[in-house]
């Protein structure tokens, strides 16, 4: 069972879910010791936080693909769209490369179709072309998803707790440099995500251009 679990799959997993306890731990610890059971054996104890972590990684991963939409629109709609319509920037794919990149795919379709109908018609070409990096890339991005929902999360719960839950009595300096914190935290992923999505689109585009060119000129 475990060689068909990815490691990716694996840490999108498991490192949010235990976060998310730990800090559902500091936040809300009256909560925490509720959850206690001391009869339980320590090593089921250890067994059942861990399953405990999954199934909140999890949710986390569930939340993420749903607010997908609300994501993409914070940097400037879908980045796959956005590439044929302005490219990505001349640090991941100029605008000439991605036009040129949209005539092939056309040509290749022998029809004319939308952006998102070219993107698709892309991801079967390079996933058929056998590029590890595609599938690679896919799991990053979708991996720095997750953790950016996971520290949005994680901030919500800290500015909660510190009004209304166990982080009232800190100081006010420990209270803002914690949240502080946490929304740097934040930032830092949400750029990162954005950054693997660009990536992933270009790996797309690009290994998709790299086997049409390859194909001979009657198929």
């Amino acid at each position: 069972m475990t060689e068909k679990l990815d490691f990716y799959d694996v840490i999108g997993v498991l490192i949010p879910g235990t976060v998310f306890l730990c800090a559902g731990a500091i936040c809300y610890p009256s909560l925490a010791s509720h959850l206690a059971i001391p009869q339980l054996p320590e090593a089921f104890a250890v067994i059942a936080l861990v399953s405990l972590a999954l199934l909140c990684g999890h949710v986390l991963q569930s939340l993420a693909s749903f607010i997908e939409p609300l994501i993409e629109k914070t940097w400037g709609g879908r980045t796959s769209e956005k590439a044929f319509r302005s490219g990505l920037g001349e640090r991941y794919l100029p605008k000439e490369s991605a036009d040129r990149i949209a005539q092939a795919l056309s040509k290749a379709m022998s029809v004319e179709s939308g952006l998102r109908s070219k993107f698709l018609f892309a991801m079967q070409i390079s996933e058929t072309a056998g590029n590890s990096r595609v599938a690679r890339f896919n799991a990053l991005y979708a991996h720095f998803r997750v953790l950016l929902v996971m520290a949005l999360v994680v901030l919500l719960m800290l500015i909660h707790a510190s009004m209304w839950g166990a982080l009232r009595s800190w100081p006010c300096s420990s209270k803002l440099g914690v949240c502080i914190l946490a929304s740097v935290v934040t930032a830092l992923f949400w750029n990162r995500a954005r950054q693997r999505a660009i990536y992933y689109v270009r790996e797309v585009l690009l290994t998709a251009e790299r086997t049409l060119l390859q194909r001979p000129a009657n198929s």
